[in-house]
């Protein structure tokens, strides 16, 4: 917008509500004028007679008094745990820094087929392909495959009582004060003193995580604790074969297919009780890792954490420490909001109170 003067031909073709409603006036002057002629800078625009629909603008407010409803102690202990969350967050940023310095400087890369007595005890760089005596399987399930690692996810619709910050769907089933909703642990109602027909049955499968035996990358062998550290797991897609080796399993469910669930419904009803049940797994595949020497063993390396740095595919040593850093980084600066957000809101309480 240039300086000098504006011409009003553009306001001019405002809706018909907004007529006789605009007026200036210079600062001081408590008259207003009709914008039928060119203004200048100088002028305040004022809305004197502004339809509903024009001022209805949304308003956030938030009611900073509630802070004064907080515990006293709760106010304190925020603020504390607040302060040991920052400074533990920064011992472990340094420690973690450290040890990916000094890792980047003394790695090796050493042949995948046959550990090197002399690097025992080393920081190693490895590249090579997952194998196995025998993978990941889910025996009383029926599910096997090519799986380093593979997780069983149960969850059980149950009887949980109501509470008052609790949400439900139009399609939420509920009666005397209980309403169904999924869980991966039992629910016990009888602590809340629930009627005979919000009582659940024990759960018949849980969760459960299984390993693959013998892993190995090359002639290094990968205990259970790192198998865990191979990457994210990939669901397993559900088929109507898998849903029925489940249903072997649990006698008297019906089971059918909802995306990457198995849910299984009981005859006597078909919400009470259901199960639904999927799969996880970390496949063998191809992996660059960044590990300690142990023997014949790849171990986790560090002073003040414990790394295993693990990547997809064939990967140098600077790419593994690279993506390692960033990772760091971005873990330090989210922990540090986090601590600090604790803090403030501990101390906007305290203050409030005052």
């Amino acid at each position: 917008m240039a300086a000098g003067c504006l011409s009003f031909t553009k306001l001019a073709q405002a809706p018909h509500r907004f007529k006789d409603v605009i007026s200036t006036g210079r600062r001081g002057d408590g008259r207003g004028k009709p914008l039928s002629q060119p203004f200048s800078f100088g002028a305040t625009i004022r809305l004197t007679g502004v339809t509903q629909e024009a001022s209805a603008v949304p308003q956030l407010n938030y009611n900073w008094d509630r802070l004064a409803t907080l515990p006293r102690f709760l106010s304190y202990a925020l603020v504390v745990f607040g302060l040991i969350l920052v400074v533990g967050n920064e011992l472990r940023a340094v420690f973690a820094s450290y040890d990916l310095a000094v890792g980047r400087q003394t790695v090796t890369s050493v042949d995948a087929a046959k550990p090197d007595p002399t690097n025992e005890g080393k920081m190693v760089h490895v590249i090579g392909n997952l194998t196995t005596v025998k993978p990941a399987t889910d025996i009383a399930l029926g599910l096997s495959g090519d799986y380093a690692l593979l997780h069983r996810i149960v969850e059980m619709n149950q009887w949980r009582k109501i509470g008052r910050r609790s949400s439900s769907s139009p399609d939420t089933i509920s009666a005397n004060g209980f309403e169904l909703r999924w869980s991966a642990v039992e629910v016990d109602t009888a602590i809340d003193n629930a009627p005979a027909e919000q009582q659940n049955a024990p759960m018949a499968l849980h969760s459960q995580d299984f390993f693959a035996d013998g892993l190995q990358l090359g002639g290094f062998a990968i205990g259970r604790d790192e198998i865990r550290l191979l990457g994210s797991a990939v669901r397993v897609p559900s088929t109507s074969q898998l849903g029925d080796s489940i249903a072997l399993a649990l006698p008297g469910h019906t089971p059918a297919r909802e995306g990457d669930w198995i849910v299984l419904s009981p005859a006597t009803s078909r919400r009470v009780g259901a199960y639904r049940i999927r799969f996880e797994e970390v496949p063998l595949k191809e992996v660059t890792i960044v590990a300690r020497q142990l023997g014949q063993n790849l171990v986790p390396f560090g002073v003040g954490i414990k790394a295993f740095l693990v990547r997809d595919g064939e990967q140098p040593i600077e790419s593994v420490f690279d993506v390692a850093e960033t990772s760091n980084r971005v873990l330090t600066w989210g922990m540090r909001l986090l601590g600090s957000a604790i803090i403030l809101f501990g101390m906007l309480s305290i203050l409030r109170r005052k």
